[in-house]
């Protein structure tokens, strides 16, 4: 059962057309065996009942509704950020749930005063499923993470737990540009100036809804590749590492994503994709990095024939 005191966290829920799953995101709020201090539902202007489902929690929530639909992922987040009246803050998905016992593992970890974030792992599952998969982020790097996650999207947005005042300085959530990839983008920028502390548990879970895999992961690396290129300066004064090694590590991380497309999940599509992005970002590529480009695009589970075929449809 949950305990009947509460710890110094606003919960913030960005919300839209959420109605199927809204109910339950907040039950596992609710559930926890720490309560926050107040959760904050801030609704995109959805078309469905969303809203309606928001207010039959009464005073245990407090909604919040936009006047107009954003269209941007980072415009209710920041909205709900604002509105906050804890020194700490976290954020689920309204699609997504906590396990119970998020908050009672996670606070803990601010007794360290330079910690201003602290994050886990998730796992994924599809409605009426138990979790399915293995938990992520494999790796979990903690203290002054900076290089970390600027190679690599570390932390989800749902298991976040951050101090109000780190996300405010750091500027809060881009509301002027429509890239998925807000959540990086903030974390990056306190990861910047505060340290990071990490729990192995699975601390919430994602729902996976047919068919949105593929186009969902290419805008996530599209919206990484924006925000890395754009903290780029940032990134080299934070950690002296030079421009040179710094793109190196970039392209290594897209072709990283390129063979585990082909290889391990059979994604032709994503992968050719990637390749596609590999290829715009970096026109300038050197001669061996395109060749091995080349290689993970011929070495498929696929005949090189039906890639033929594939390109003489497409053009």
């Amino acid at each position: 059962m949950p305990n009947s005191s509460k710890c110094d966290v606003s919960v913030v829920i960005p919300c839209f057309n959420a109605e199927r799953y809204l109910a339950e995101a907040i039950n596992s709020v609710l559930g926890q065996t720490e309560l926050p201090a107040e959760i904050i539902v801030v609704d995109d202007k959805s078309s469905d009942r969303s809203v309606e489902v928001a207010r039959t929690f009464g005073d245990s929530v407090r909604v919040i509704e936009s006047s107009m639909n954003s269209g941007r992922p980072g415009v209710p987040k920041d909205i709900g950020l604002d509105a906050t009246r804890s020194e700490f803050v976290a954020f689920l998905d309204a699609d997504d749930v906590w396990v119970p016992r998020k908050l009672e593992l996670q606070m803990p970890e601010f007794r360290v005063p330079e910690v201003g974030l602290v994050y886990g792992r998730a796992q994924t599952f599809k409605t009426g499923h138990p979790p399915h998969g293995t938990p992520w982020p494999p790796a979990l790097p903690a203290g002054n993470v900076a290089v970390e996650f600027h190679f690599a999207c570390c932390a989800p947005n749902s298991p976040v737990i951050a101090r109000r005042r780190a996300l405010v300085d750091a500027g809060g959530f881009t509301r002027d540009r429509e890239i998925l990839g807000e959540d990086y983008e903030l974390w990056l920028k306190v990861a910047f100036a505060w340290q990071v502390a990490a729990k192995p548990e699975v601390l919430m879970l994602y729902r996976e809804h047919t068919g949105q895999m593929t186009s969902q992961r290419m805008d996530q690396a599209r919206g990484h590749v924006q925000v890395e290129s754009r903290y780029a300066a940032a990134f080299r004064a934070a950690t002296g590492m030079s421009e040179d090694e710094r793109r190196r590590r970039a392209i290594d991380r897209l072709l990283g994503h390129i063979n585990v497309a082909f290889y391990n999940e059979r994604n032709l599509t994503l992968a050719r994709q990637l390749l596609d992005l590999l290829n715009e970002t970096f026109p300038d590529l050197d001669a061996p990095t395109r060749r091995l480009a080349r290689r993970l695009y011929a070495k498929t589970f696929l005949p090189p024939a039906l890639f033929r075929l594939r390109d003489e449809v497409s053009q």
